[in-house]
């Protein structure tokens, strides 16, 4: 779960676990993804506290449609380098290819010169 948004009131913290910031509610829980049942929004997924069911809820709330938006940005600049950089490794390939065999080639010559 990206840091994605955190409003309407909440006073969410944010917990560092490598590289990746997990939110928390209120009640320093791990918020869980639900539907929108509203008008507005309908099945519209967002983040919520965890103890909203049970009616002591806090007011944490994020749509998660954001994070949804920023990983599949994150994936298109992946593939965009990921496509710039085969045809650097096809080249390199070739060099290495032609190194080993300019190298073997010149250690046969020099055995053969030896003998």
């Amino acid at each position: 779960m990206a840091s994605s948004q955190a409003s309407h009131g909440s006073t969410s913290s944010y917990r560092s676990k490598g590289r990746r910031t997990t939110v928390l509610c209120n009640y320093e829980q791990i918020p869980v993804l639900r539907s929108s049942k509203t008008i507005g929004n309908p099945g519209r997924r967002f983040w919520g506290c965890a103890n909203y069911d049970i009616g002591k809820g806090c007011n944490f709330f994020a749509w998660a449609d954001v994070e949804l938006q920023s990983h599949e940005d994150e994936v298109s600049i992946m593939k965009l380098k990921i496509s710039t950089l085969k045809p650097k490794i096809a080249y390199v390939k070739i060099q290495l290819l032609l190194a080993a065999t300019v190298g073997i080639f010149g250690w046969i010559i020099a055995f053969f010169s030896f003998l």
